[in-house]
This record gives C-alpha cells, sequence and structure tokens, in this order.
C-alpha cells in the first residue's frame, strides 16, 4: 500500500509540472489500511454579491420647497439599488461535494427610511392650519433659527456663550433646523446587503440573478432585469489525451486534474470581479499505472 502511495504520488507531481501545477486528486475506491475511502473531487463555487439599497421619502412640505426656501427637493417616495461588488470563493472537496457556507446576515429590510411622525415636530400648538401655511411657518423658523445661530457665533446676543456651552447650543440649534428642513428635502437612509449564490460550477456559464436599479435583485428568469452571470473560461491550452486503459498493461488508477478557469462575475457586460479557480466538475480525467 505505501509502494501505490508513493508511486501515486509521483505521479501528481509529474502532472502538476506537466499541467501548469494544476490540483489532481484520485477518483473511486482507494484502498487503505483500515479498509477504504471514495473520492469523488469537485469544486464548490460561491459569490458575494454586495448591493447598496438607497430610499428616499418625500417630505410633507416637498411642493412649497421652492416656493419658501428656493430649492428644488424629491417629490415623490422612490427607491434605487445599485450592485457595488462581488466576491468569488471556492472550496475544494476531495471526496465528496459540499455545499458552500451558510451566509450569517439579517434578512434585508426594504423599508430602511423611516417615515415623518403624525404629529411633525413643527407643530407648537394645536391650531388648525392649511398644510401651506404650515410649511410657511417651518420655512420662517429655519431662518431664525439660522439668525440666530450666527447672533451667538458673532456675539450680537450679548453676553457670548463660550467653551462646551457654546458647543452644545450650536449642536442643538442644528438638530433643530435639519429636523425642519426634512419636512421640506425628506428622508434618505442607505443600506448594504449581501447576498450569496452557489454557482453550477458544470456549466461554462450561469445566470445567478438579475437586476433592475427600481427593484433590486430579481429572480434569474424575470426577464425586466439585466442578468447577473458567472462565466467559466479556460486559461490552460488543451494538454495531448493521455494512454486508455486498454493501452496499458497491469493496475491502473484514474485521477481528476482540475481545470485552471478564469472564473468572472458580470452585470450588464461589467466584470465586477475575476479569480483563477481549479475547477474539477471541468478537469480532464486520465488514467496511470501504478504498482501495488
Amino acid at each position: 500500500m505505501k509502494r501505490f502511495l508513493l508511486f501515486a504520488s509521483l505521479c501528481l507531481l509529474a502532472i502538476q509540472a506537466q499541467a501548469q501545477e494544476r490540483i489532481t486528486y484520485p477518483v473511486g475506491e482507494i484502498h487503505t489500511e483500515n479498509g477504504y475511502d471514495i473520492y469523488n473531487p469537485t469544486t464548490t463555487v460561491w459569490v458575494d454579491l454586495h448591493v447598496v439599497q438607497t430610499q428616499t421619502i418625500a417630505g410633507p412640505y416637498a411642493r412649497y420647497a421652492q416656493k419658501f426656501l428656493g430649492i428644488t427637493v424629491p417629490m415623490v417616495n422612490k427607491s434605487k439599488w445599485e450592485v457595488i461588488g462581488a466576491e468569488l470563493n471556492f472550496k475544494i472537496c476531495p471526496t465528496f461535494p459540499q455545499k458552500a457556507p451558510q451566509l450569517a446576515t439579517d434578512t434585508p429590510d426594504m423599508n430602511c427610511a423611516k417615515g415623518f411622525d403624525k404629529l411633525g415636530i413643527d407643530r407648537l400648538s394645536s391650531e388648525l392650519l392649511s398644510t401651506e401655511e404650515m410649511a410657511r411657518q417651518a420655512a420662517e423658523r429655519i431662518f431664525e433659527i439660522r439668525k440666530y445661530r450666527y447672533d451667538m457665533i458673532t456675539g450680537e446676543l450679548g453676553e457670548p456663550t463660550l467653551g462646551a456651552g457654546l458647543s452644545a447650543a450650536l449642536d442643538e440649534l442644528k438638530q433643530m433646523e435639519d429636523a425642519l428642513l426634512e419636512m421640506f428635502t425628506g428622508k434618505t437612509a442607505t443600506q448594504t446587503t449581501t447576498i450569496r449564490y452557489e454557482v453550477d460550477a458544470s456549466r461554462k456559464m450561469a445566470i445567478l440573478c438579475r437586476f433592475d436599479q427600481n427593484h433590486g435583485i430579481l429572480q434569474s428568469d424575470n426577464m425586466s432585469g439585466a442578468p447577473i452571470v458567472v462565466k467559466f473560461s479556460p486559461i490552460a491550452e488543451e494538454t495531448a489525451a493521455e494512454p486508455t486503459p486498454e493501452k496499458l498493461k497491469g493496475a491502473t488508477q484514474t485521477f481528476i486534474v482540475a481545470e485552471p478557469m478564469l472564473t468572472s462575475v458580470i452585470v450588464d457586460k461589467d466584470v465586477l470581479t475575476e479569480l483563477i479557480i481549479p475547477v474539477f466538475q471541468q478537469g480532464q480525467t486520465i488514467t496511470l499505472p501504478i504498482k501495488r
């Protein structure tokens, strides 16, 4: 048995030297001192796709922003998605196929931007006013806060506030201004989500999913989105065919030589990432003589 392992190791070294350092494993039943092992080498490939969602909620006074503040703001709620990157990973499984490891992540929250409270921050009394009038008063408070902050900094209020007290007062005023300004400009929030896909490494190309900037990640059969694909391209020249078992005398052993594949993740013709992966599912099967 030891002679067999030694001879097999020498065969593997020779194969690797001739095939650009390719990874090689035996196939089938391999006898050992304690019995035998079954080898069925495969390569597990998976992709981690990183997607960013940006969600905007229009402010309740959005249509009055131009009139009272002179600015243009979003008028309707909207969400946009963007694929910002991808990572390729693989694992060599000598004996039997294995699944990609589970991705520890939270379920994505597709409503990442919180809405506005029913009782707006600008409401300072129970008086019922029209939306336009409330927008006008909110705009006036914004300018009042800015004027008050300017007076604090320049000392126009009389005795200036110094040190930590000034800093705390300015921060509080900034928060009040931002809260009022959001009533016009709306709220925007972003969230990054990672989605893991296991790839069928026996194919030359596989569609992971589809993508649309207005709807995010879609199922692979949803034709409304651009496909996100994984492509396997061989990087080595074809090697000469090895002798078949019929032409070999004596005991033989079958091996699989993993094929080095340039693996690319592509979305809408843009390459997100690439990695050279030794793929056993697309490798070459060879048979060599052995000594027992």
